[in-house]
Parts: structure tokens; sequence; C-alpha cells
């Protein structure tokens, strides 16, 4: 007989449960159960507080006196709901909206920066990015992040892409508002999506320079749109379809009521053969259709410019619009028709009166607007003369580049990704502003470019 104790095998493959882990597995739930509920105390203190409190009044008095507290504060939240809905609100159901939003959409950070490339590993821990805030905007979540020592913008700026995918969002843009953390503003869906319809005043300033501005749409928080005209010159550059005609349009309705006045001249440049601005005629006090009589234009307002000049040395740093003396817009449609495509001597006579107004007119009170498909240096050779830089949708990111100066993509303006269904939606750019902001000009039709005509034109003998 064999004394040696035999062993029966785990025909399971899995080792045997001892009590040990099966108490550590129900310590582990328990320590999970209590965090949720204290983290979901610290959020909803309007819950936790009172509930709390009840149960402190139980177990000090009893039954009756904790169904007096509770008739007594449920009394307390109908009075506030009564009083101030908007309050109560905010600290109930938009917080528990809000922290569901935030689980629901970012639960999965650390997986999502292991898959994009942002984090480490250190031993058997993997590192990611802290998520420090989750701000919730009309249009963009921004999340406020506190990168790994060593990561720097370019790292998260390399990996927007695979973010914005992963999160299922149009677009990111990666900003450093503070030295240690890192912010991402998340696009999940475009902020200005329908056309605007025209404002029904439109709104041009009197008296100083700061006053002086035209309503031309809307900004991407929904905020009116006001470009300062006087003082400044405007470059308006996209491909075909991208709304150059609403913004001008724009420009041409805001002012309208000053031209009205005798406030504003508008000279209006339009190589097209007049196609495009014709029906604003007598809204115009010059209107130049053909490139020899556009130059001439040009030509007369450096002769009114250089006059004024002379008028205005000594006297004032600043030219302050009046009728007698007026502000002077000169618009020009489809730019590249003048400075590259037409003969030598008139492109000689437009690059020389141009570079004259763009250097010399904004402190008489001269400025100008123009349009343009390419703005590269061959097209506009002085697009850096102009202090304000619109870029509508562009064919590729180089021309947004150009526009809008080196950084803008990553500053968020990408104009080369506009969509070809929002036309004069696109990126402003201002001398000295840090970063560009989205805009979107009024979408004017045939009807309201009517109503605009009847209400300020003039008739053909100059009475309006």
């Amino acid at each position: 007989m064999n004394d040696t104790p035999s062993t029966t095998p785990n025909t399971g493959g899995k080792p045997d449960t001892t009590a040990d882990e099966i108490a550590g597995s129900i310590a582990t739930g328990l320590w999970r159960l209590a965090r949720f509920i204290l983290v979901w105390a610290w959020r909803l203190p309007i819950v936790s507080v009172p509930a709390a409190g009840l149960s402190v009044i139980y177990w000090q008095t009893g039954a009756v006196w904790t169904i007096v507290a509770a008739i007594a504060t449920g009394a307390a939240i109908i009075a506030w709901s009564v009083y101030s809905p908007v309050s109560l609100r905010r600290y109930t159901i938009d917080r528990i909206r809000f922290h569901c939003l935030v689980w629901r959409r970012y639960r999965s950070w650390t997986a999502v920066c292991t898959d994009c490339g942002l984090s480490r590993t250190r031993g058997d821990q993997i590192l990611v990015p802290a998520l420090v805030r989750v701000q919730f905007t009309a249009t963009d979540d921004v999340l406020t992040v506190r990168p790994l020592r060593g990561q720097t913008l370019t790292d998260f700026r390399k990996a927007a892409d695979a973010l914005a995918d992963a999160f299922g969002a149009d677009t990111i843009t990666v900003t450093r508002p503070e030295p240690a953390v890192i912010q991402l503003a998340i696009r999940r869906q475009q902020p200005l999506a329908e056309p605007i319809t025209p404002a029904s005043g439109p709104v041009s300033g009197s008296g100083s320079a700061r006053q002086w501005s035209l309503h031309l749409g809307l900004r991407g928080d929904r905020t009116p749109w006001r470009l300062p005209i006087l003082g400044t010159h405007l470059l308006i550059g996209g491909v075909t379809g991208s709304g150059k005609g609403s913004v001008l349009w724009s420009l041409i309705g805001a002012a309208a009521a000053s031209t009205a006045t005798g406030e504003v001249q508008l000279w209006v440049a339009d190589p097209k053969g007049g196609m495009e601005f014709g029906a604003g005629t007598p809204l115009f006090t010059r209107f130049a259709y053909t490139p020899e009589t556009i130059a001439e234009m040009l030509a007369d307002a450096t002769a009114l410019m250089t006059d004024r000049a002379q008028r205005l040395r000594g006297v004032t740093r600043s030219h302050t619009p009046t009728a007698a003396d007026p502000l002077i817009i000169v618009v020009i449609d489809e730019l590249a028709a003048l400075t590259a495509f037409c003969d030598r001597t008139t492109k000689t006579a437009v690059d020389k009166n141009l570079g004259l107004l763009l250097t010399q007119g904004r402190a008489v009170g001269v400025s100008v607007v123009a349009a343009v498909q390419d703005p590269s240096k061959e097209i506009v050779p002085m697009r850096q003369l102009f202090p304000a830089r619109l870029a509508l949708r562009m064919a590729e990111a180089t021309q947004t580049t150009m526009i809008l100066g080196p950084g803008a993509i990553e500053r968020g303006a990408a104009a080369h990704q506009i969509p070809d269904d929002q036309p004069g939606t696109g990126y402003l750019a201002i001398d000295g502003a840090a970063t560009p902001i989205l805009v979107r000009a009024f979408h004017y039709t045939d009807h309201d470019i009517t109503a605009l005509i009847r209400r300020y034109g003039r008739t053909t003998d100059g009475q309006k």
C-alpha cells in the first residue's frame, strides 16, 4: 500500500478563492461606495446638508421633530423655487447635469491620453496629465489640464487631431493661459452655423475715433461684431463662395446711415464690371468698375488725402469726420484684378496710389477695405499695411497664415477648415490683439439691398 498522500489537480485552471480575497473585494467595494457618496455629498450640498441635518435631528429628538424639520425644509425649498427658480436650478439640476456630462464625456480621460500619446509609464503606473477643470459653453468644452513634467504646448498640439477624433469633436484648440496649465477648447458644434439677418438699424458711430465703428454681424460668442473703421484698413481674404460679398455689403449697410448724413462717403471699386455692387450705386459717392476708372478714382482719393493732410498739419493728429470733411471708405473688390492682372501702366498707378493711401490715409480719415482670393505677396505685396485682416474660408493652411500671420492656426484660427456652407464666416486679426476672433457677417439678400437703398439711397439729382 502506498502511503504517499495524493493531490487533486485544480481542473478549473483557477486558484481557489480565499476568505482574505473575498474580504478584500468587499472592502474595496465599500470604499468605492463611500467615496462615491462623499464626492456627491460635496458636489450637491443642497441635498447632503439637509439630509445630514435631518439625520442628526432624528438621532437627537426622534421622529416627530424630524418630520417637522422635513416639512420646514420642503417649505423653504418651495419658497426658494418661487422667488429665485434660476438659482435653485443652478444648485440642483444644473449641478447634476454638469457632473453627469463630465462623467459621460471624460470618464475615459486616462485611456484617451494613453492612446493619443500623452501618457508615461513609471514602474507599473500609467501617468497622464491631470484634468483640473471642465467648463461648458454653448459650443465648446473647455478643459484645463496640468501637464506632466516636461510636457510642452507642442506635445498637446501634435495630439490635437487625435484627441478631436477620440472625443468626437470638430476641432480642438490648444492654448496656454498660464505657465502651469494648458487649455483645450473642444469644439462640438459651430457657433455661427446659421445665416444672420442684417441689423434693422445699421450702427455707425459718431464723435470720437473710438465711437466710429460699423456693425457687421456677430462674433463667435454671439455678441455684436463692430469694426472700428476710422483710423484703420481692412484686408479680406477668401476663396470663391466664402462670403467676401457678404462682408462688403454688411460694411456698406452699416455705413449707409452715415452716408445719408454726409459724414461718410463710400468710394467703391468693382473690377467685375459692376456686377456685384452696381445695385448700390445710390449709396456711393464714387463708383468705378473698369481698371482705368478705378485707377483714376484711387488717384483722386490720394489727392484728397494729401490736401486734407496739408490742412490738418499742426491742427490735429487725427481726423474727426463731419459732413463738411467726411470719412472716406475706399472699398475694392477683387484686388488681384488691379495688382496682378491688368496692364502694366494701370498696375503701376494702382500700386502707387494704393500704397500711399495705406501708409498715410488712416490719420486723415481715408480708410481702405480690400477683398482678395489669393493673399500671396505676388498678388497683395502690401498686405502688411492692413492693420485689420479677415480670413474667410481659405484654400489651404498657408493662405490662412498669409492673412492672419504666424501662429494663428495654433491659436485656433483655422480659416481653411471653415465649412463651405457658412459664407461670411471668418477669423479677424487686428494688430495688437493676441488671438484672432471668430466672426460672421450679415447675410444680405437682394430684398435687403433694395430696402437699404430705398431707405438711404440718393436719387439721380443727389438728393435722398
